[in-house]
């Protein structure tokens, strides 16, 4: 199983011209179910998703912290760093999830424009010719399952209203973000070390 993490300031999905989903600042999910994959690996990948630290320690964090990155200077007095990166989740910063999910395979062939949109390109090889080969793609109804069961356990670790979206599952989609960064992470579940 694998997912595209983008930080963003917000994120939205649209779908026949009508908004289905948007939030705020937090982490777009571009997630692709592979043949192969299982339960475990659903939980895997939530857990990874809430958990990335992509965020310095000032996003989100009270505004009175004056011990955010300083350091003693050369006589005694405290001079700024800066806030440190790399150090809070989406949890943290109270961010959103805007999850979107690989469609049919049967409707790839319909929907191979220069621009691929959603979760096929992280499933897809090219290593041959100029022609993505989505072999590896899980199937109908067991990508679904496998997908909600990540958007189920995301929903867990973010409880609250609104905290956690999604699109339409086949539907043709636009999503639109504002890259926040920009901050671009490829997760596999794949990957052991």
């Amino acid at each position: 199983m694998r997912a595209v993490i983008q930080r963003v300031t917000s994120a939205s999905v649209t779908v026949s011209g009508e908004k289905v989903s948007e939030i705020g600042r937090g982490i777009l999910a571009l997630v692709g179910v592979a043949e192969g994959d299982t339960e475990r690996e659903a939980e895997q990948l939530a857990n990874k998703i809430t958990s990335l630290r992509l965020w310095d320690e000032s996003v989100g964090a009270p505004s009175s912290s004056s011990s955010v990155g300083e350091t003693e200077g050369a006589e005694g007095e405290a001079k700024s760093l800066g806030p440190r990166p790399w150090r809070r989740n989406v949890k943290e910063i109270d961010g959103q999830v805007l999850c979107e999910r690989r469609l049919e395979l049967s409707q790839v062939d319909e929907l191979l424009t220069p621009l691929l949109r959603l979760s096929f390109p992280q499933l897809a090889k090219v290593q041959k010719g100029s022609k993505p080969d989505f072999h590896q793609a899980a199937k109908g109804e067991a990508a679904k399952a496998l997908y909600e069961k990540v958007l189920a356990n995301v929903r867990k670790s973010l409880p609250g209203s609104g905290k956690v979206q999604d699109g339409v599952f086949g539907a043709m989609m636009d999503v639109a973000l504002v890259n926040d960064g920009p901050v671009t992470i490829l997760l596999d579940t794949a990957d052991k070390k």
